[in-house]
């Protein structure tokens, strides 16, 4: 039976350091049906010439230049270009393992899930060979609804809002855009993306192998990471009443963490620790008394009716403690 399409799409900005290892990861794909779709967002490194070179050496793989506008303008190139029946997507600092398509395509063949959504392993930005610590390809897989993979999602227990690592149905992306100009991207789209399947496969098998890189948005803090209490803030607005315990869940979280960014930071802001705390205020008894809250969640939750002050005062010597563990 002729395997169907499947469309791999690399955003890509200034990544000359790592993109010849992600495109020769994916490039090198056990499963033979795919199209490769390289958008360059504006690189003004050698990103540009690496993508044309492997585009010219094989022709599952093109590129798409255009001017910088961000990530989410990029998915949104990309996913316009895609003729696949299905849609797949590698960060360009990032590389997979061998059977990283074929093990989630083979989760939706023998779950009939639209959507499978896998975990990750965490890489020092400079390891190029942690394919071996990666799971087998053989993997089982857990069928969720879509209203009890939203939740999950919301809960944060199993499937996170990491586009990376899931393989979807193209028809899930019809009529979904990635909001322009917004950093959290992923997760504006999430709710919908899962919204639009019968159902929802998730293992825990490990096939994507993603850098941790110093200079990466998500290790470093600037106000562009406040767009999360924002996005989250847009979802409150539309989505469905039976999904909101869990939102409030995934916003509690969401506000402790920039608390906590911005307690660590340099340059502080009144009114960002203000809104996080007022947030934090307004809904931690609810989510106290919620059984579906993970633990980290109702920890903190705990700690905070000691005061701002005292909670800012345990978030330095968290910070310090993590530093001594990794000495």
């Amino acid at each position: 039976m002729q395997q169907p399409l499947i469309s791999v799409i690399i955003p890509c900005y200034n990544t000359a350091d790592t993109l010849e290892h992600c495109i020769r990861s994916v490039a090198g794909q056990t499963y033979a049906e795919l199209e490769v779709i390289i958008v360059d967002d504006g690189s003004t490194d050698d990103s540009p010439s690496i993508c044309d070179r492997w585009a010219a050496a094989d022709n599952r793989i093109s590129v798409i230049h255009k001017p910088n506008g961000g990530v989410a303008s990029a998915r949104n190139v990309g996913l316009s270009a895609a003729s696949g029946q299905f849609i797949a997507w590698v960060d360009s600092d990032d590389y997979v393992a061998p059977h990283f398509i074929e093990s989630l395509y083979s989760i939706i063949c023998s779950t009939g899930a639209d959507l499978v959504a896998s975990l990750w392993l965490r890489v020092d930005e400079h390891d190029n060979s942690a394919i071996d610590k990666c799971s087998p390809p053989n993997a089982s897989a857990t069928l969720l609804g879509s209203d009890e993979a939203i939740n999950d999602m919301l809960y944060q227990h199993h499937i996170t809002t990491t586009l990376w690592s899931t393989l979807a149905h193209r028809k899930l992306y019809r009529n979904i855009s990635f909001p322009d100009g917004r950093i959290y991207e992923d997760l504006a789209v999430f709710y919908d993306l899962l919204g639009n399947c019968s159902s929802v496969a998730f293992t825990a098998a490990r096939w994507y192998c993603y850098r941790l890189r110093k200079g990466s948005f998500m290790n470093t803090y600037n106000r562009h990471r406040c767009d999360v209490l924002d996005t989250l803030d847009h979802l409150s607005q539309c989505i469905k009443p039976r999904f909101i315990p869990a939102l409030k869940s995934r916003c509690i979280s969401a506000h402790f963490n920039i608390l906590m960014l911005d307690t660590l930071s340099k340059c502080q802001s009144p009114e960002i620790a203000s809104r996080c705390w007022n947030f934090i205020k307004a809904n931690r008894a609810a989510c106290l008394r919620d059984h579906n809250v993970r633990m980290r969640n109702k920890v903190a939750i705990i700690l905070s009716y000691l005061g701002l002050p005292a909670m800012k005062c345990i978030i330095h010597i968290n910070r310090i403690l993590k530093i001594h563990r990794q000495k």
